[in-house]
């Protein structure tokens, strides 16, 4: 998910945003994500989505507008106290 206007609006919000390189496979990217705490997964993909816990990764609708998925995100992200790192696919 690099939706630019996205980006710039969770930037704006304090949070970090890590992006991993294009073609990574999924098992790495798994075993990668699992080992970070610091890390949150947001994704549009439901099939990665369904292998984390519901802590570890956020599904984001794709017709869901920027604003929408901000107010989402941020919401999402208050169970983690201080936690401002998102990690995009």
């Amino acid at each position: 998910m690099r939706n630019k206007k996205l980006v710039a609006r969770l930037k704006k919000l304090g949070f970090t945003l890590v992006f991993k390189e294009q073609g990574l496979s999924d098992y790495d990217l798994e075993d990668w994500l699992v080992k970070r705490n610091d890390i949150v997964m947001i994704t549009q993909d439901v099939q990665f989505d369904m292998k984390f816990v519901e802590n570890k990764s956020f599904l984001i609708n794709v017709d869901e507008s920027v604003e929408g998925c901000v107010i989402l995100i941020s919401h999402f992200m208050t169970q983690f106290e201080g936690t401002k790192v998102l990690k995009s696919i």
